[in-house]
């Protein structure tokens, strides 16, 4: 069991916790101490700070089980009222949220208006989610622009002009080293 868990140690200093909450008419009760990123942090004894929801869920509900994170209901990262905090996965933390990914895992359809389906959707190595039309469409309008006589002609084309000086230069032989 982690230290952030252990319920009795908390409960201890659970009088000078309740003293650093500003409870608000919305219902979220807001930590009045230190912030980092938006979140509370709540010094137990020297050495030994944590987030103040996890403390708050730990001394209101019970320990977090292995493997889960504490998440805001209302979405206010300095709340700490026990009734806004659930447990849930760090994925399903993630993708509640507003970050690029969660926003991107929420979309139905491609820009183009294609449904994200089955059939119609390829996930690339990094993970994030194709359009098979849209790819289909992307190739065939640039084998369109790339003909056959174009081709050639690209592959053909030499940078820079060769005249009779740079053609009579002598091509030098290749040494076979005789080992």
């Amino acid at each position: 069991m982690s230290r952030d868990n252990n319920r009795v140690a908390l409960a201890k200093h659970e009088a000078r916790f309740e003293r650093h909450i500003a409870k608000e008419p919305g219902g979220c009760w807001n930590w009045t101490l230190k912030l980092r990123k938006g979140y509370g942090y709540f010094t137990v004894k020297k050495g030994w700070s944590i987030r103040a929801h996890r403390a708050s869920y730990v001394l209101h509900r019970g320990n977090i089980r292995d493997g889960l994170v504490v998440d805001h209901i209302c979405r206010n990262r300095r709340c700490v009222n026990p009734e806004h905090l659930r447990l849930v996965s760090h994925i399903e933390n993630v993708m509640i949220g507003e970050s690029l990914p969660a926003r991107n895992r929420r979309k139905t359809a491609c820009m183009h208006g294609h449904a994200f389906t089955a059939e119609n959707t390829y996930v690339y190595s990094k993970g994030y989610r194709g359009c098979k039309t849209c790819r289909r469409a992307s190739v065939r309008r640039h084998r369109e622009t790339v003909t056959p006589d174009r081709l050639s002609t690209a592959l053909n084309t030499v940078p820079f002009d060769l005249n009779a000086e740079h053609a009579a230069l002598p091509v030098p032989e290749k040494k076979i080293d005789p080992r």
